[in-house]
């Protein structure tokens, strides 16, 4: 499972960044961290690796042609900082709320706030599922950077909660896999389909309408993963 308190509050403070107009003053960037990473990730999810253009990002943030050149170094280089900076704040938060657990707090209750917490961040940030979604699916070093940098450590995290449920009865034939796929790909994709998502209901999901979707997905897992 794969951005955190991080994420929202970046997030905000981007809404409230004003971009400077005319040259900037002497030491300032002309374009702020969070402005540049929310860019890159829209280009790289939006276009793919291959296609997503550097020269065009450097456009639309209304930098240099070769701003993110001297950044960030190459393509790659830019896409890995995208990477850490979005995954990176997911698992933060993710990890925050699992180190907030006493040993007395039922481990399903503690699965049911990761899964809220992390069905919530992904739904508000789309773009982070596609790239995942895109690069989960071509073998080589892109996938092989998020696979032992995040998503390999998140799987493992996942089975080792599913072995401190076994003693309980949850779990007995559900694999730790499985569960992993339905989460980091079934749970957040509804926000990552807006145009379907308003032909089946007549609107894109509102901030309302993604936390009730987390509860409930929580809610569903946790239940059907309850010892009868």
């Amino acid at each position: 499972m794969v951005s955190g308190g991080s994420v929202g509050q970046e997030s905000t403070s981007r809404r409230g960044e004003r971009r400077l107009r005319g040259r900037p003053p002497a030491g300032a960037e002309p374009v702020g961290q969070v402005e540049i990473m929310q860019a890159a990730l829209d280009a790289f999810a939006a276009k793919g690796f291959d296609s997503m253009s550097v020269r065009d990002l450097n456009e639309t943030l209304g930098v240099s042609h070769n701003y993110l050149h001297r950044r960030f170094g190459s393509k790659l280089d830019l896409w890995r900082a995208v990477v850490d900076h979005w995954i990176g704040g997911v698992d933060d938060e993710l990890h925050a709320i699992a180190d907030r657990a006493t040993p007395g707090d039922d481990p399903l209750e503690v699965l049911h706030r990761v899964i809220v917490a992390f069905v919530t961040i992904n739904c508000r940030q789309p773009a982070l599922f596609r790239l995942v979604n895109t690069e989960a699916s071509l073998p080589g070093e892109r996938l092989d950077y998020l696979h032992d940098r995040y998503i390999g450590p998140s799987a493992r995290g996942l089975a080792a909660l599913v072995a401190r449920l076994a003693p309980t009865g949850a779990f007995d034939s559900v694999a730790p896999t499985s569960l992993f796929f339905l989460l980091a790909h079934g749970a957040t994709a509804p926000a990552a389909h807006g145009p379907l998502v308003a032909k089946l209901t007549g609107d894109e999901l509102s901030s309302e309408a993604i936390d009730a979707h987390a509860r409930w997905v929580a809610d569903l897992v946790v239940d059907g993963l309850r010892p009868r």
